[in-house]
């Protein structure tokens, strides 16, 4: 996503890695449907995965506030963006 800045908290991607989380549960559990529950934990995993890649900050072992649109973290800290990895 070059050219557009991207904020942590704004871009959802937290809460999509949550919801396919709890929609592979539903498929598994009430829909019996173990191949949509097996993608969606791929999709969640993999959102994770680059959500992490993207927004962590190593040298302050913290998540960035945003990216630049180059992809430059801003490392102003945030308490409500604050998480662990």
């Amino acid at each position: 996503m070059r050219g557009v800045g991207r904020e942590v908290c704004s871009t959802g991607q937290t809460g999509r890695a949550v919801t396919r989380g709890a929609g592979a549960r539903l498929a598994r559990e009430i829909w019996k449907d173990r191949e949509l529950a097996e993608r969606l934990e791929k999709d969640a995993a993999d959102l994770k995965r680059r959500f992490n890649r993207d927004f962590w900050v190593e040298d302050g072992e913290y998540f960035a506030l945003a990216l630049g649109p180059d992809g430059e973290t801003t490392s102003a800290r945030s308490g409500l963006c604050r998480a662990r990895r």
